[in-house]
């Protein structure tokens, strides 16, 4: 049986990972870290965060049927 992944605010991300929020958003808008929209929050979850640290490359597909989208400034 599949486990659920862990869904994660930024900030506990960075707290659970160890991580700046800082560095976790950069990253973020980097499209290094793809992450979820739920009204105006974002969210992502254990395994982005930990796929990311083991391959430095984005989840292809984090969640069945959800598609993450990246922070980026135009």
């Amino acid at each position: 049986m599949d486990r659920r992944p862990k869904i994660y605010t930024i900030k506990e991300a960075a707290a659970e990972y160890g991580f700046t929020e800082s560095a976790l958003r950069r990253w973020i808008r980097q499209g290094d870290i793809p992450v979820f929209r739920a009204g105006t929050r974002y969210y992502l979850t254990d395994v982005i965060v930990e796929d990311f640290l083991a391959t430095g490359a984005k989840t292809e597909t984090p969640l069945d049927g959800l598609e993450p989208i990246c922070l980026r400034k135009h």
